[in-house]
C-alpha cells in the first residue's frame, strides 16, 4: 500500500504557501467561533505561535498544522453529529 496520494501531494504543495496556512487557521477559528488561545489549546500549539502564523510569519511544520486542523475539524463534526 502506498501512502503517497495525489491529495496529499496537493496538500503539501499548498502548505508551501504561508497564506494558505494562515487562511486555513483563520477559517478553523472562525468556523468554531474560538479565539487564538482556545485554538492553541485544541491544537497543542502556543497561542503566540498561532498569532504569528495569522500575521503571515512562516511556521516550521505547516503541513503538520494543516493536517491537524483538518483532522480536528472532522473529529468535532463527528462529535456534533453524534449529539444530534
Amino acid at each position: 500500500m502506498s501512502v503517497k496520494t495525489p491529495e496529499f501531494d496537493k496538500l503539501h504543495a499548498q502548505c508551501g504557501n504561508p497564506q494558505f496556512v494562515t487562511d486555513t487557521l483563520r477559517h478553523f477559528r472562525k468556523q468554531l467561533g474560538i479565539n487564538v488561545a482556545e485554538a492553541g489549546y485544541l491544537l497543542g500549539v502556543p497561542a503566540r505561535t498561532l498569532e504569528g502564523i495569522e500575521q503571515g510569519r512562516e511556521f516550521r511544520y505547516p503541513a503538520l498544522l494543516v493536517k491537524l486542523i483538518i483532522n480536528l475539524e472532522g473529529m468535532m463534526e463527528e462529535a456534533r453529529d453524534g449529539e444530534a
